[in-house]
């Protein structure tokens, strides 16, 4: 494991565990480290992190506001108990009692939430990286068509559920699921009883609580997103919104689908930005080197395509000696365009030189469709008087 991983991975442990606090109780607290069980304790606010604790009693127990992280309370009575605004992390509670329990408020750290694999606030990005390949044997398994689909849009994934790189996709999913635990480090309540439980207003995020029991359940305010519901009991589950949770492996193959194109529509998007950026940065070569703007995208010599699966690229032919007009034309109806300005500038020692400024078109409309797309001979007329530039109207500057 490098030293980045490491330090990762050492400070998500330290924001889990939060502010050290002791139970109300201490004798109550040593009664359940020295037999596992305290039925009726008060362990309110008590760190109950790192315990192995296997069919612990602790049926009306007093858990409000405690902290469980990598705490493992398989087949644990939490019946009847009180943990209100508790916090889990790496908490295992398969096949626990938690019939009647107060669970409003309580969270879990969901590891997409933490940014702790640097996607940002796309959270779903994250999702989709984990999961295809963490329970690849259950997808290919029972949703094997969904996994074709999915292999026909990333070349990682092409017939992997057949053999080809299924050595490799096992090892890294093996690898995840034991070195980082990654959506196991969520809480997990599968096969749980949570009949009759209050779950008002409790984050659940990445939880697994398929085979779990949840009927006669009151969850309002509670968040169900990327929560694993297959096979579990939802009757008379009340005032749930489980529209971002998954209810079989084919609702979670075709999520994953969803994910993957969305992924792929993504990358052609920056890959179109990075492309006109690149055109730009050719032409300011161009001037240092000769003096004069290129008139065409070919004598930029660069490598870039006339036009790929998504854009259409080219260099707008202008009279003007003091700029230089690029455009990457999107092709989809749900991507951006972009144009690349290359004008001439006074610097601070009065020096003309070039700058690069970049516009995205605010109104997504594709060039397919030239009644009401943008195409290369309906491109905006670019104003910059005087050096002073703005992006055309319906567009925003992006750099």
């Amino acid at each position: 494991m490098n030293q980045k991983l490491r330090l990762g991975l050492l400070s998500l442990s330290i924001a889990l565990l939060g502010t050290a606090a002791h139970a109300e109780n201490p004798d109550q607290m040593r009664q359940l480290l020295n037999t596992g069980n305290c039925p009726g304790c008060d362990l309110s606010n008590a760190s109950l992190s790192s315990l192995n604790l296997p069919n612990a009693d602790l049926q009306g127990a007093n858990l409000s506001g405690a902290r469980f992280h990598d705490t493992q309370l398989t087949r644990a009575n939490f019946t009847g108990a009180n943990l209100s605004g508790a916090s889990f992390a790496s908490t295992n509670l398969t096949g626990a009692n938690l019939s009647g329990a107060d669970l409003s408020n309580v969270t879990s750290t969901f590891i997409c939430n933490t940014d702790f694999f640097g996607y940002g606030q796309d959270i779903e990005t994250c999702v989709s990286q984990i999961l295809a390949l963490q329970f690849l044997p259950e997808l290919c398994t029972e949703a094997s068509e969904v996994m074709q689909t999915i292999a026909s849009l990333s070349n990682h994934w092409t017939d992997v559920c057949r053999g080809e790189n299924r050595d490799e996709a096992l090892l890294f999913s093996a690898y995840t699921s034991g070195s980082f635990q990654l959506l196991n480090s969520s809480l997990s309540l599968r096969g749980a009883n949570l009949s009759g439980a209050n779950l008002k207003n409790a984050d659940f995020a990445g939880a697994d609580l398929s085979y779990a029991t949840l009927t006669d359940t009151d969850a309002a305010g509670a968040t169900f997103d990327y929560v694993r519901l297959m096979n579990a009991d939802v009757t008379g589950l009340k005032n749930a919104d489980i529209s971002k949770a998954w209810v079989s492996w084919q609702a979670l193959g075709e999520w994953l689908v969803a994910a993957q194109q969305r992924v792929q529509h993504l990358s052609q998007q920056e890959a179109g930005r990075l492309n006109i950026e690149s055109i730009g940065y050719a032409q300011v070569a161009s001037y240092v080197e000769t003096g004069k703007f290129s008139q065409s995208l070919s004598s930029l010599n660069i490598g870039i395509p006339p036009e790929d699966d998504a854009y259409r690229f080219g260099v707008v032919e202008t009279d003007r000696l003091d700029m230089a007009y690029q455009y990457a034309l999107s092709k989809a109806g749900d991507s951006p365009s972009f144009l690349s300005v290359v004008l001439l500038e006074s610097n601070a020692d009065g020096e003309s030189v070039p700058s690069i400024h970049l516009c995205e078109s605010e109104a997504v409309a594709a060039m397919t469709e030239p009644s009401r797309g943008i195409t290369p001979s309906n491109l905006p007329t670019i104003e910059a008087s005087d050096g002073f530039f703005s992006c055309p109207a319906g567009w925003k500057l992006i750099d």
